[in-house]
């Protein structure tokens, strides 16, 4: 039988995102990111904020990236998290956005656009609009990358597609590359990619497989 050994997380109606890092769990809710220390799990550090109620959160070389919002860890300072620039990337919208983090860039996606972020400074290097076009306001869900192909990879809840580009050697997007196409349901999933296949779960309850 369990015991409960420290207090994190929302008691309204939210989901819950941890991460771990450099022997820290990080809790993100919907208007707090806390730290705890993996081994005694006392809370160490909290930052608060509007991080929306699907929030991913994620961990990286010290850093610490949710909702659009970065921030460097300092697990022996007093402001173990602390803010990196202005936020949230790119002054967009962030629901369900889990990026993929590529050489010293970051890239995720949120509305119509993908972001090529320096997340050590928080400065949006490169972008790129799809279905720009589109009046839908989309929800976009987490980045695959294929270090085979150079791809990157994600799905829209809105759109029921599944899109891809490639990456330049300098972390620029081919635009040349860019493809998309209906996979026949909503998913804010990440792409799987096996054996030169692309695997995609979505709200349907099925897995759409693309060659």
């Amino acid at each position: 039988e369990g015991e409960a050994v420290a207090i994190a997380g929302s008691s309204d109606f939210s989901y819950d995102y941890m991460a771990y890092g450099d022997g820290m769990l990080f809790v993100a809710t919907s208007n707090s990111i806390e730290a705890f220390d993996i081994d005694t799990l006392k809370s160490i550090g909290k930052v608060t904020g509007s991080f929306n109620y699907y929030h991913p959160v994620q961990y990286n070389k010290g850093y610490v990236i949710c909702n659009g919002n970065i921030f460097r860890v300092n697990k022996n300072s007093e402001n173990v998290l602390e803010k990196v620039g202005d936020f949230p990337i790119g002054g967009d919208n962030f629901c369900w956005s889990q990026g993929a983090f590529v050489g010293d860039y970051f890239y995720v996606t949120a509305t119509n656009n993908i972001y090529c972020v320096d997340y050590k400074i928080n400065p949006v290097v490169y972008s790129y609009s799809f279905d720009p076009d589109s009046s839908a306001s989309f929800i976009t869900g987490q980045v695959c990358y294929d270090e085979k192909t150079g791809y990157l990879y994600w799905a829209s809840y809105q759109q029921n597609n599944l899109y891809a580009i490639s990456i330049n050697k300098d972390g620029s997007f081919d635009a040349s590359s860019y493809t998309s196409t209906d996979i026949g349901q909503k998913s804010v999933c990440a792409p799987v990619v096996y054996n030169n296949r692309i695997y995609v779960a979505g709200q349907s309850g099925v897995i759409t497989v693309i060659n």
